[in-house]
């Protein structure tokens, strides 16, 4: 089969979707039967994107090309896994990854943001409507689909993501006695859908009405975002309880893990939700929202709160941390659940939906 894949964000998107795509193809390039087109907007991405690919497997069939020669390409499948399709195969199914609909759920507030807000409407519009099968990463994820882009739910597929077996560190032993300051760890964007403010919300709760100092690492997030919450980190007294570790790879972010206590996810819109599991990989417990695919993706290996309450969030936190039973029970269900989810099982996944109208 010769298929082609729109790797024009590869190289500069080293987060989320760039994440996904990376392991997603690692494992369908172990398959030297089929022949690959990537395709790129940028020159200088060619020798990086088949540099990457000859380190998987140097043995593919692989050319890599400008996205403007595409539609001299003949293909049996085109596949788009960033919610949109910019250029076209002169033959081939296309085959879209939308995630999720998040710009209709949590637009852009600003007025100088409009164009943006219409110009990404309008692409996840086109998406939807240039697919022949739309792949998406849960069953909640697909009933939002359908519901902001009016797509049959029976052009959807729900291929759910996977957790790298790197991630299954032993867990940390259980401590004897509990301590008064809890290390939470929270992974993630400052995005409004993210929910830190809350989370920070949360923490003043702690220290001044629940007794349970707890200290806080923000991965992902740098000086813009202490400088953007410095006046309520100082304001809450909790200025030197918060850290913001900036952008973290793959092999700090596990050792950051394996020093927290708990884990903590607040947020109020995801199409998955992978931080989740990655920290029940890791052997955290985890205290969630109980929005959008969360309990969909964490099952009963979590505690789940409502995120949109500081107060029910800073509650949640301090009962788990005060359940050492609970917390050993939170680490074994979460572990279970993490192992459920595989890139290997995404792979055939997705092969079985760019196969099924073959």
């Amino acid at each position: 089969m010769r298929l082609a894949v729109d790797l024009s964000f590869f190289v500069a998107d080293q987060r989320g979707m760039g994440r996904v795509v990376r392991c997603l193809l690692r494992e369908l390039l172990a398959d030297t039967t089929d022949e690959w087109l990537f395709f790129v907007r940028k020159p200088a991405d060619i020798v990086p994107v088949g540099n990457w690919v000859r380190e998987v497997n140097p043995a593919l069939r692989t050319k890599t090309i400008l996205a403007g020669d595409l539609p001299q390409e003949a293909t049996e499948v085109c596949w788009y896994p960033w919610n949109r399709v910019d250029v076209q195969p002169r033959s081939g199914r296309r085959v879209v990854t939308i995630n999720d609909v998040n710009p209709f759920v949590y637009p852009y507030r600003s007025l100088w943001r409009r164009w943006d807000q219409r110009r990404d409407e309008n692409r996840f519009r086109q998406a939807a409507r240039l697919a022949d099968r739309i792949v998406t990463i849960s069953e909640f994820s697909r009933q939002e689909i359908c519901r902001y882009l009016g797509v049959d739910a029976k052009k959807i597929q729900v291929m759910p993501l996977g957790v790298d077996s790197n991630w299954f560190s032993p867990a940390a032993a259980e401590p004897a006695g509990v301590t008064t300051a809890p290390r939470l760890l929270y992974v993630g964007s400052d995005d409004e859908r993210k929910n830190l403010r809350r989370l920070l919300e949360a923490m003043i709760i702690l220290h001044r009405r629940l007794n349970c100092p707890a200290m806080l690492t923000c991965g992902g997030l740098g000086d813009a975002a202490a400088a953007q919450y410095a006046a309520t980190l100082k304001d809450g007294g909790i200025a030197a309880s918060v850290s913001f570790a900036g952008f973290v790879p793959d092999d700090r972010l596990r050792a950051m893990y394996a020093t927290a206590d708990l884990f903590v996810f607040p947020s109020l819109y995801e199409g998955f939700g992978l931080p989740l599991l990655e920290a029940m990989a890791a052997g955290l417990p985890v205290v969630s929202s109980r929005s959008a695919s969360l309990p969909e993706v964490g099952g009963e290996a979590a505690v789940y709160c409502d995120a949109t309450d500081p107060a029910a969030l800073a509650a949640a936190i301090r009962d788990t941390w005060r359940n050492p039973a609970l917390r050993a029970q939170l680490i074994k269900d979460g572990r279970a659940r993490a192992a459920r989810f595989t890139w290997a099982r995404a792979a055939q996944a997705w092969r079985e939906i760019i196969l099924k109208e073959q």
